[in-house]
């Protein structure tokens, strides 16, 4: 309760982080490096390169989460738009196409959700359209979205071989014996970047099976429990499930998104007798 007392001063103060990384691009003072001991070349990353994590779409992922979550919390719709503005500046400064996708999806919800004429709808939206093709087409090679071979990062070239892996080892899966790597392929990292095959290629059917049907009946629960009063934490768990297509963990990793995931499932899937 007594966050909710402070709730605009956290939205603030989040902003406030939120437009710091995206005014280090323009003020030099403000742009530090990563100082975590690291013996790779991300001990040399920027503050505005990666938003002070390791990894673009980590960082992409934990601001949108935590934006979709403090936003249920939001007395004031000014705050509202003040935290998803800089939030959304902070990821496109950082050029995490994750993020980006994230918010783009949020925002779709959010003209649907919004109580207005589906002309004003339709409307906005295509206002909305214009102005990130706008963004594409003049600023899309510093966001990481054109000029580049292959926009998924060798993503969508990987799903090739996990019949083959899978086959090899369906039921234990390959953590017991070391893991997999898709090194062997030619590939420059070691995991299949979706969170579902990679996860039931280290684990097989007997450890994939059990997480699967606890989350489905988690999200069964939620959709039973629906109340339209939430629906931003709604999006945090849609935004969550989404990522697990494009990162070989996220939900099932350690990082600090993923409690906001799982404590929002937990919250969203409880008896409605529970408060």
């Amino acid at each position: 309760m007594s966050f909710l007392y402070l709730s605009n001063k956290v939205l603030l103060l989040t902003s406030i982080l939120f437009l710091w990384v995206f005014l280090s691009l323009f003020f030099p003072t403000l742009n530090y490096k990563n100082q975590l001991w690291l013996d790779y070349e991300f001990s040399e990353v920027m503050l505005s390169s990666s938003g002070f994590s390791i990894a673009r779409t980590s960082w992409g992922i934990g601001v949108a989460l935590l934006t979709l979550y403090l936003l249920n919390f939001a007395r004031s719709s000014k705050f509202k738009k003040l935290l998803f503005v800089s939030a959304f500046l902070c990821v496109l400064s950082t050029g995490s196409r994750g993020g980006m996708i994230y918010f783009c999806l949020a925002l779709c919800v959010f003209i649907t959700m919004w109580e207005v004429s589906w002309r004003s709808k339709f409307l906005t939206f295509l206002i909305t359209l214009g102005l990130f093709l706008t963004i594409f087409i003049y600023f899309g090679k510093y966001l990481r979205l054109s000029g580049v071979e292959d926009i998924t990062t060798g993503r969508s070239s990987q799903y090739v071989y996990f019949l083959e892996l899978f086959k090899n080892n369906y039921l234990f899966g390959y953590y017991s014996s070391g893991g997999y790597s898709l090194t062997n392929y030619g590939f420059e990292y070691n995991q299949i970047h979706n969170a579902w095959l990679n996860f039931i290629l280290n684990y097989g059917l007997i450890g994939f099976s059990p997480l699967f049907l606890f989350l489905f009946i988690s999200l069964r629960k939620v959709i039973i429990n629906f109340e339209k009063i939430n629906y931003n934490l709604y999006l945090v768990l849609l935004c969550g499930l989404f990522s697990t297509l494009l990162e070989p963990d996220t939900i099932f990793s350690n990082g600090y998104h993923v409690l906001i995931f799982w404590f929002t499932l937990g919250f969203l899937s409880r008896s409605r007798n529970f408060l």
